[in-house]
């Protein structure tokens, strides 16, 4: 997947999913351009921790918890706090290439 792919999904699932109440006293167009340039400033960086600082900004500005109860829908309601927990916690990693 490109570079452009990424971050225009990252703009777009951020643009959907910040709260309005995040933004505070900025607009939102400057908050989601101070995101995606964060996030383009880690993609061009050659930090050795590149990857926990990506997922660091990600989780700044994404509601994991409240994507994955959005995500599982009404099956949410259904299961128990430990799989709520589980299902969260598996949500917010992705599989690491070998």
């Amino acid at each position: 997947m490109s570079r452009i792919s990424v971050v225009a999904g990252l703009a777009l699932t951020v643009l959907l999913l910040v709260p309005a109440g995040r933004a505070e006293a900025r607009n939102p167009t400057d908050e989601l351009k101070a995101h995606v340039r964060q996030v383009l400033d880690l993609l061009r960086s050659r930090r050795q921790d590149r990857r926990a600082a990506m997922r660091h900004a990600v989780e700044a500005v994404l509601d994991v918890p409240a994507m994955a109860e959005r995500a599982l829908g009404r099956y949410w309601a259904a299961r128990t706090p430990e799989e709520r927990t589980e299902f969260v916690r598996v949500s917010a990693t992705r599989p690491t290439p070998p």
